[in-house]
């Protein structure tokens, strides 16, 4: 489960156009439907919680590609604050109408319930923490929850202003748990520590007679560094560290004539690097603190300069697994430092690209298990970034561009000895030179017997002598001519879908179609046809064959809708006997392993 969801997820994120990767094989994409698509946002006031990962820091000069989730359920609960990966590879998301729980293939949604008692005590979810035993908590305006994951239902701890022993404020705005497994709530009736093997409260407040105790009571953001020191955001009164030693806290303010100290009193993140350094997000500007001098280095937007970081509002800070110190800003994208330099790297929406974060209003960063980030934007969606999203470029139709596909209904494609790229669409069959970049099209004209005989391309072969075959939809089989561009079309093939291609050891090719299968010799240009008959269990398990292809011991594999058989070439029969027939009923009642034969760095 815990790689399916994201499996999942990342196969909810794939557009109805061509992403291809640079791996020098041959491969060939089956048709999908449109997908609806899946999303988050994020609005925490808090940074990232993942420990940091011991990469160096920096960036490299990367275009990162996006992919925007969208779902209806998730818009149930509202504008979102967090998104965090659970027990058993569940996402969940935390919004301003309750929370959301993604199990690779569906969502479901939890809120108040005033007539349940167990179910979340608000539907105003702040945060949500993961503590070293995997509890799932939940910081809403109504408390403090605890998911229960084996009755699926949530235990309070609510404010109660006569017990001592309970939250100091309903309004929970931070949950962050520490190394030792304790947890620590930022409130707006101050910081508390929560030890959860007891169910002890400590309550930690601003008092005006005591220099050393907290700032303020509005706590917004909690962090704890590798040395084990608490540091606490406030509202209004800048940065905390807290010395669990001495019990005492040391106040980091901003003061407007010293450049030296905070850029502003509000503080929204607060993060650590792999490199020790402290990193301090507010409201006008990010801060990297010396700690040996308790000063700051101030980092703002500058519009003249693109190498500054995008935005003053700093919500979110995340260090990703390849070492990359990510910004989230509110109201101007993302940015990721650059140390060497000590610069960044912008990323902001724009209209014109498909490629990019949803908006500008980005709100939090979540790294998951598998290396997938998620953006979470204000009011609503989610922008996300796979480990692998780099590697591809995309191609789809523009109808403003004679350069790009013709359609970006992709079903097919293959690579050819050349390292070129043939597209088949539901309008045609695109050719990309990689060299160049530049895209030609071939389409079907009824008035041309030597064009493209059917546009639905189904199907697209290179066989040993580099010939290009074409598979359709509505027109049977052909072959491409490159001397001059044209088509060769074969009636004799006595099909109307050519659905798949394969060239045997021996050097015919087959052809898969909606009446069998048939074996061209091209030597003696004749076709030999295979169907099905039903009253002879010798003949084909049905009429339509969408795979063909031969084992490394020379065995002829033949599969339809209904399973595939194990045909006798030399015979030209395909015996159904137990031990050749594979129908799908039998393949959900197996308890054999089945072994799949595949090219090496490919995958079933």
């Amino acid at each position: 489960m815990r790689n399916s969801c994201k499996k999942a997820l990342y196969t909810l994120l794939t557009a109805s156009c061509l992403s291809l990767c640079s791996i020098n094989q041959s491969y060939a994409l089956s048709a999908q439907p449109a997908q609806a698509q899946t999303a988050i946002t994020a609005a925490n006031p808090s940074a990232s919680k993942s420990e940091p990962k011991s990469a160096p820091l920096h960036i490299e000069d990367t275009n990162f590609r996006f992919r925007i989730l969208q779902d209806a359920k998730l818009d149930m609960v509202g504008g979102q604050w967090r998104t965090i990966e659970g027990q058993f590879g569940f996402i969940w998301f935390a919004g301003s109408g309750g929370i959301a729980r993604y199990d690779g293939y569906n969502i479901k949604v939890y809120r108040h319930d005033p007539k349940d008692p167990q179910s979340l005590s608000g539907n105003y979810v702040s945060d949500l923490e993961l503590d070293n035993r995997g509890n799932l908590w939940v910081a809403t305006r109504w408390g403090l929850n605890r998911y229960d994951y084996a009755s699926d239902t949530f235990e309070r701890f609510e404010h109660d202003p006569n017990d001592d022993n309970t939250v100091a404020h309903s309004y929970v705005w931070n949950v962050m748990a520490d190394s030792r497994g304790d947890l620590w709530l930022g409130t707006n009736g101050g910081l508390d520590h929560f030890s959860p093997k007891s169910g002890q409260f400590t309550h930690y407040k601003h008092d005006t007679t005591n220099t050393n105790s907290l700032a303020a009571n509005s706590v917004w953001t909690i962090f704890e560094d590798k040395q084990g020191i608490i540091w606490i955001g406030t509202e209004k009164n800048g940065l905390n560290s807290f010395d669990q030693q001495t019990n005492t806290f040391t106040h980091y303010p901003s003061i407007a004539q010293d450049p030296t100290t905070l850029s502003h009193f509000s503080v929204l993140a607060i993060y650590e690097d792999n490199q020790d350094r402290l990193w301090v997000g507010t409201n006008d500007g990010l801060n990297r603190l010396n700690r040996k001098t308790g000063k700051f280095k101030r980092y703002s937007n500058d519009p003249s300069n693109p190498k500054s970081i995008s935005g003053n509002i700093v919500r979110g800070i995340l260090q990703d697994q390849k070492g990359r110190l990510w910004f989230a800003t509110d109201g101007a994208g993302v940015s990721v430092y650059n140390a060497s330099s000590d610069d960044f790297k912008q990323y902001i929406h724009s209209e014109s690209s498909t490629n990019g974060l949803l908006n500008n209003k980005t709100r939090s960063i979540y790294e998951d298990s598998s290396g997938g980030l998620w953006i979470g934007h204000f009011p609503a969606g989610i922008s996300v970034l796979d480990q692998y999203a780099t590697a591809f470029s995309n191609y789809q139709h523009n109808p403003v561009d004679p350069n790009s596909l013709g359609n970006s209904d992709v079903l097919s494609a293959r690579e050819d000895k050349s390292g070129n790229l043939w597209i088949g669409t539901e309008q045609g069959l695109n050719y990309l030179n990689r060299r160049t970049g530049k895209i030609t099209r071939y389409n079907h004209d009824p008035e041309d017997p030597t064009s493209l005989q059917a546009n639905p391309v189904l199907y697209v072969w290179e066989d040993s002598k580099a010939n290009i075959w074409v598979g359709t939809w509505g027109g049977g089989m052909s072959r491409f001519e490159s001397e001059t561009g044209t088509f060769k079309r074969y009636p004799a093939l006595n099909a109307k879908e050519a659905r798949t291609f394969f060239e045997d050891s021996s050097g015919y090719l087959w052809v898969g179609t909606e009446n069998g299968i048939s074996r061209y010799d091209a030597k003696n240009n004749r076709f030999k046809h295979y169907t099905h008959n039903p009253d002879d269990n010798t003949t084909l398990l049905q009429l339509g064959v969408n795979a063909i292809f031969e084992d490394s011991n020379q065995k002829f594999w033949v599969g339809s809708d209904t399973g595939f058989t194990l045909m006798d070439r030399a015979a030209g029969t395909l015996p159904a006997t137990p031990t050749t027939l594979i129908t799908r009923q039998a393949l959900a009642q197996a308890t054999l392993p089945l072994l799949l034969r595949t090219a090496p760095g490919t995958c079933g």
